[in-house]
Order: C-alpha cells, then sequence, then structure tokens
C-alpha cells in the first residue's frame, strides 16, 4: 500500500515510525510536516526513489532513518541543511556516488550508517572531523573497500558491525529514552 498523503496533512505531527509496514512508493505524500523529529521508514522494500529535496529541508529531523529500501541516486549534499540531525541510517539500499562532505556540517550527528549501498570515493575529512573530541559521532559504518577510502570509520561492511551496537545506538534514539 502506498504512504498516505493525509500524513502529511499533519503539521505537528513529530514522530512518524513506518518500519516494515510494506509501504511502496515514494516520500512525496509526506511533504506538510513541518514539525516533523522523527521518521523511521526501514524495511519497506516496495519504498523507491531517491531522498527528495522537500526531506533534506525538514530542519526539525533529530532522526533520519531509511535502511533496507530500494532508495536510489546520490546523497544530496543539502542534507547538511538538517542540522538538528543526531542519527542518521541510509544503509542497505542503491545510493551511489561519494558521500557528500556537507554531511561533516552535522555538528550534532552521532550516528552515520551507510553500509551496503553502491558508493565511491572516501569518506570526506568533514566527516571526518566530526569524530574528534567535542564532536558527538561516535559510530561511522560505509563498505570500506576498494571504491570506498575510510580511515576514520567504526564499522566497515554491514555484515561486520555487530547488530548490538546498531542496535544499541538506536535505542538511545527511542522518545524518551535520551
Amino acid at each position: 500500500t502506498s504512504i498516505p498523503s493525509s500524513l502529511g496533512a499533519l503539521p505537528n505531527l513529530e514522530y512518524l515510525y513506518l518500519s516494515d509496514t510494506l509501504v511502496t512508493g515514494t516520500f512525496e505524500p509526506l511533504q506538510g510536516m513541518p514539525a516533523i523529529r522523527e521518521l523511521w521508514m526501514d524495511a519497506n522494500p516496495g519504498l523507491t526513489g531517491s531522498i527528495s529535496p522537500w526531506l533534506v529541508g525538514l530542519t526539525t529531523l533529530e532522526s533520519l532513518s531509511l535502511a533496507y529500501n530500494r532508495l536510489r541516486g546520490e546523497i544530496p549534499p543539502e542534507i547538511g541543511a538538517l542540522t538538528n540531525l543526531e542519527f542518521l541510517y541510509l544503509y542497505a539500499n542503491n545510493f551511489n556516488g561519494t558521500v557528500p562532505s556537507q554531511i561533516g556540517l552535522l555538528s550534532k550527528l552521532k550516528v552515520l550508517q551507510l553500509e551496503d549501498n553502491d558508493l565511491n570515493g572516501w569518506v570526506p575529512s568533514e566527516v571526518c572531523e566530526n569524530r574528534s573530541f567535542p564532536k558527538p559521532l561516535t559510530s561511522l559504518g560505509v563498505d570500506c573497500n576498494d571504491e570506498v577510502l575510510c580511515f576514520c570509520c567504526t564499522c566497515c561492511h554491514l555484515e561486520n558491525c555487530t547488530e548490538s551496537s546498531v542496535e544499541l545506538s538506536r535505542s538511545n534514539n527511542w522518545r524518551g529514552l535520551r
């Protein structure tokens, strides 16, 4: 089933969890949620398309989880405008291109998981600098191989990340447990 457009008509909605709900289509029906703080839409293989420009304009977002979908295209550099973002899970999709250096602008980012995509190049130094004290980035995962070079990652390859470390970082994000 597709994402109900009525969700986009909820301007005060702060938390939306649609993981494992088998929704299909794109994010477009969600436009109109200017107060959204947490948006989790993991494990919906019918969810396709790219990260919409309006989505990276949601400056209230603190947690964005879009893992295990069929999203494609490049991770937009505009993602660096999500200045309140603390958790970003984009692993297990079909994203290509390079890791945008603008992710380094996310000074509150604690977890960045990009494994199991078709990325190439290197993890920019601007992103790695967020791993140094006093910056909060404690978990940084990407497929570290001949395609992506990463000298600051805490985890390479999704299958090598321990489930407990991923779950621990995500469980700290549930409302009321921060």
